[in-house]
């Protein structure tokens, strides 16, 4: 038997999922062993396989993508107590039955049973977003913005934290969660892509990658604005 924790980061609540199985399947409807609800979750989204007493994780082809200890999913990985499994807002981990935290005293689960509890601490991952750093080049020339904060909106107006000249008054959020820092979109309708992404949802975003955002108007034709997350 091993457990499957979902840290849902909205929320801050844990779920202890215990399975005695070969193979998990995790999504977002009904019939999958793991269902997390979230609408960025695909219908069917992963699928963790144990081989020899050894886990592997796979991304069923998502649209948003599966992401291992920051490393985006491309084929089946291994699946160890260290690894950390980013999908959409909920971070997934695995643990032997017996390593359950004695401080927790939890019941015993029966397969595909439920316990909640608080979160306990968890080390961020990643690119750590306790400090980020993003650079671009507008009509001002070359900018360069550094924060610790816990979330900036970036935009046009005055009242953005993070300004870009000539893109919306209010393009998006980005948010550092659990260690990790995301592009929020503040409207789905507006063109804004992540590493030549649509942002529909919330996506990570790495060290190197791009977020483009167009240039409302551009006097010769569309002009975008691309903005690199950059260390510090």
């Amino acid at each position: 038997m091993f457990t499957i924790v979902v840290h849902d980061r909205d929320t801050g609540i844990e779920r202890r999922h215990a399975f005695d199985r070969d193979e998990v399947t995790i999504g977002r409807v009904e019939g999958n062993d793991l269902v997390l609800a979230a609408p960025s979750v695909s219908r069917r989204h992963a699928r963790i396989d144990r081989r020899d007493g050894l886990f592997f994780i796979s991304d069923l082809h998502t649209a948003n993508g599966t992401w291992i200890n920051h490393v985006h999913l491309t084929s089946a990985a291994p699946l160890t107590t260290d690894t950390r499994v980013v999908i959409a807002n909920y971070l997934l981990w695995i643990e032997p039955a017996q390593q359950r935290p004695r401080d927790a005293e939890p019941a015993p689960l029966e397969p595909n049973s439920t316990a909640i509890h608080q979160p306990a601490s968890h080390t961020p991952l990643g690119d750590r977003a306790l400090h980020w750093c993003v650079q671009w080049t507008d009509v001002r020339g070359s900018q360069r913005f550094a924060s610790s904060a816990p979330r900036a909106l970036l935009g046009s107006d005055p009242s953005c934290e993070l300004r870009v000249e000539g893109v919306d008054p209010q393009c998006a959020r980005i948010e550092a969660r659990e260690g990790l820092l995301f592009v929020v979109p503040v409207d789905a309708r507006r063109e804004l892509r992540l590493s030549g992404r649509p942002v529909l949802v919330p996506m990570l975003w790495h060290i190197g990658d791009g977020l483009e955002a167009p240039v409302l108007e551009a006097p010769h034709g569309p002009v975008l604005v691309r903005l690199v997350r950059v260390a510090l």
